[in-house]
């Protein structure tokens, strides 16, 4: 199994909270990316049950218990985009949270070179990945939007962020603005942005 890069979508369960999925859907699908299918049990599935499936279990609140069949989860999509191998999105939910995630995962290897141990990432691919997170960050539900690596420390809880912790900039984010921290500010660039957000990039990286 290859490393993964993922952007991760953090989403508030409140006003119709369940709904979101199907806009994240119209996102990707706006954004050039092209449906596959399911992922493993699911790939026979259409985009449309998928979605129906994914909606109706978070309008439930489900969370896949410990003994539980993983046939029961929330269903995975795969999905297409030129030069990629792989892109493929998921839910988690935390049935007692306040919120839950969507990740779109792809593998490191398409879209990094690692040189010296840093990544080098594929600047024309990110601009166009931004490009899609702005467009999810225009839902009022959408609480914020980091992007990780396989062995970062991932992303960041909002009641995290609330306290102090930094976004997982790998190598950008949208939180709201009371959480972004001015300490960041030389290793990072800021830019407000609608719904009182802020675009934080890696200053290192031209995106």
């Amino acid at each position: 199994m290859p490393a993964y890069f993922s952007m991760v979508t953090t989403v508030r369960k409140e006003d119709n909270y369940e709904e979101f999925f199907a806009r994240f859907i119209e996102c990707l699908i706006n954004n050039g990316f092209v449906f596959k299918g399911g992922y493993y049990e699911a790939a026979n599935k259409t985009l449309e049950e998928l979605i129906e499936i994914n909606t109706a279990k978070l309008r439930e609140n489900y969370e896949l218990g410990y003994d539980a069949s993983i046939n029961n989860d929330y269903k995975q999509i795969v999905f297409e985009y030129p030069n990629l191998s792989e892109v493929r999105i998921f839910i988690i939910n935390d049935g007692l949270g306040d919120y839950y995630t969507i990740s779109l995962i792809i593998p490191e290897d398409d879209i990094i070179d690692w040189n010296g141990g840093e990544p080098d990432y594929d600047d024309a691919f990110m601009n166009e990945l931004k490009k899609l997170a702005m467009d999810i960050w225009r839902y009022r539900n959408v609480d914020n939007i980091q992007t990780e690596l396989e062995l970062s420390d991932g992303a960041a809880l909002p009641e995290e962020m609330e306290v102090g912790a930094s976004a997982s900039i790998e190598p950008f984010a949208i939180v709201e603005k009371e959480h972004y921290h001015s300490a960041d500010s030389d290793k990072y660039i800021s830019l407000e942005i609608e719904r009182g957000g802020i675009l934080i990039e890696n200053a290192s990286i031209s995106l």
